[in-house]
């Protein structure tokens, strides 16, 4: 449409749609497949937006010329995501208390690789009793995880924002990345 009204047409890069099929379907001709769709998407952009060069360096690799690209940084809100914001939230509405807390926020999801998450807590929970492991996000793996970490100190508090979700960063004590398909968490910035 853009080019039949002759208009300049921008894009944003920032699912890693081809990673994440290979880890869903392990499918190496999907893959393939994707790549090559997304390339010619792509490539008719005037500009791409992407947010990391690591994530220009892969498009450029792909084919996309470099002139395309555009660097866009991220940013958090460091009043609102600040250690200030340990306020007992997690003892108030999870009934989490004492313990070494661990946080996962994001998508729910098996391309995030959280069945290795899930693996790696259940085994350092039965050498160290004093571990809690907090989930905030939802998705289509959230019941398997649900069920996969049943029996240890686990607790899922679904979708959050705000003031709760800026809370419950500034409540644990470690957070946790485990995906390598992102092409760039904003999840670690809010962390840090």
């Amino acid at each position: 449409a853009a080019r039949l009204l002759k208009l300049p047409l921008y894009a944003t890069y920032h699912t890693a749609i081809p990673q994440y099929a290979e880890h869903l379907t392990g499918d190496a001709g999907l893959v393939d497949f994707l790549w090559k769709y997304l390339m010619w998407f792509y490539d008719q952009a005037d500009c791409i937006f992407v947010p990391s060069q690591s994530t220009a360096d892969e498009l450029i690799e792909k084919g996309i010329r470099p002139g395309k690209l555009r660097l866009t940084p991220r940013g958090v809100d460091l009043k609102r995501f600040h250690p200030a914001k340990r306020n007992g939230y997690l003892e108030s509405h999870h009934q989490v208390r004492e313990g070494l807390k661990i946080l996962y926020v994001g998508r729910v999801s098996k391309e995030k690789n959280l069945p290795l998450l899930a693996r790696t807590f259940k085994t350092l929970s039965r050498q160290r009793h004093n571990l809690k492991l907090v989930v905030v996000g939802e998705g289509p793996y959230y019941a398997e995880m649900q069920q996969e970490l049943s029996g240890t100190q686990t607790v899922f508090t679904g979708y959050l924002t705000g003031d709760d979700l800026a809370a419950v960063y500034a409540s644990c004590d470690l957070f946790l990345f485990p995906s390598t398909t992102d092409t760039f968490g904003n999840v670690v910035l809010e962390a840090q």
